[in-house]
């Protein structure tokens, strides 16, 4: 049986995206007991390694560029330490303003967090002194627009103390006037939790230069979509390694192509992208240079399980060819 042995390719695809640093490499053709001419034949090659770290996720920051480290490092400061039904993560998705809100399990976030505010002292002083470093306008217009006039006394001094100052005051009105700053708190925590949208990844893909010989073996003998029980086909598969300690929602494509691996769920460490079968025209475009697309949401974060900014989250494509090759 002849054995393809001139399929080698070794292309570096370097790429910068607006927001996310990756790596692509086509690297070289699995060679390994693949036949020609036989119904059974097929053979895979890498297509696509794509790394990002935390560095790397952008989010809606009005325009700050903060890394995801750094935005979790702030919500652990305002996340209850003892979350409700002892549960040991969060789902971010249910208490972020989009269509998966949940009212009820954010307001059991709110009720724990307002809780520990009233029985842990250090736990006031640290929201206090967060609230007067980095939300202090945005906490003096909700105790204004409470319409008590002791309160607005307060909001006053706070607008003019320094930072030691304006948090011994918070501190102290969160404790004395619980029910009355308890909506004020909640107004900054949200304010905060727009922080936490994700942006959908987009990735130039340029044309990979490949011999035209090899480039007419992957393409020229394949089955159309409406062949029953096709044998001569192209999939796309890889693996999803996830380093960070949360549970991910993705959905990779290629646009302008059907090549869409639908609605994956990833939890941290290694994950399985499922085989999809990929058509002519798609892998032409895809040959010829495209655009890879990725949503990513945040399903649940698990706070006590430790990350840092060079964290990374690696999806690896692969592509297998089934069936004779048309040499």
């Amino acid at each position: 049986m002849k054995r393809i042995t001139p399929l080698i390719m070794l292309i570096v695809l370097g790429i910068m995206t607006s927001c996310i640093d990756k790596d692509y490499d086509l690297s070289q053709i699995e060679t390994d007991d693949i036949a020609v001419g036989n119904n059974q034949s097929e053979f895979k090659m890498p297509l696509a390694t794509i790394h990002f770290t935390s560095y790397n996720i952008c989010s809606n920051t009005s325009g700050d560029q903060l890394s995801l480290k750094q935005l979790y490092d702030e919500a652990d400061i305002w996340f209850p330490t003892n979350l409700p039904d002892g549960a040991e993560y969060i789902e971010i998705y249910r208490i972020l303003d989009s269509e998966h809100f949940d009212s009820a399990y954010f307001d059991s976030i709110v009720h724990a967090l307002e809780n520990e505010l009233q029985n842990d002292s250090d736990k006031r002083t640290l929201i206090a002194s967060h609230i007067a470093a980095k939300y202090r306008n945005t906490f003096i217009n909700a105790l204004y627009d409470t319409g008590n006039s002791e309160l607005n006394q307060y909001a006053a001094l706070i607008l003019d103390a320094d930072q030691a100052e304006a948090t011994a005051i918070i501190s102290e009105i969160i404790l004395s006037h619980a029910s009355e700053t308890e909506e004020a708190v909640q107004i900054v925590f949200r304010r905060f939790l727009q922080k936490l949208h994700l942006e959908n990844i987009h990735t130039d893909i340029p044309k990979i230069e490949i011999s035209s010989d090899i480039r007419d073996m992957l393409l020229d003998n394949l089955d159309d979509s409406s062949v029953e029980n096709p044998i001569n086909c192209l999939y796309l598969s890889g693996d999803a390694d996830n380093g960070f300690p949360f549970i991910f929602q993705i959905n990779p494509h290629v646009e302008n192509t059907s090549i869409d691996f639908g609605q994956i769920t990833v939890h941290q460490g290694a994950n399985n992208i499922e085989e999809i079968r990929i058509m002519r025209d798609d892998m032409q475009r895809l040959l010829d240079g495209a655009t890879f697309s990725m949503s990513l949401i945040t399903m649940r974060y698990y706070p006590h399980r430790s990350f840092t900014d060079e964290t990374e989250f690696c999806v690896k494509l692969r592509l297998r060819k089934t069936g004779a090759l048309q040499l």
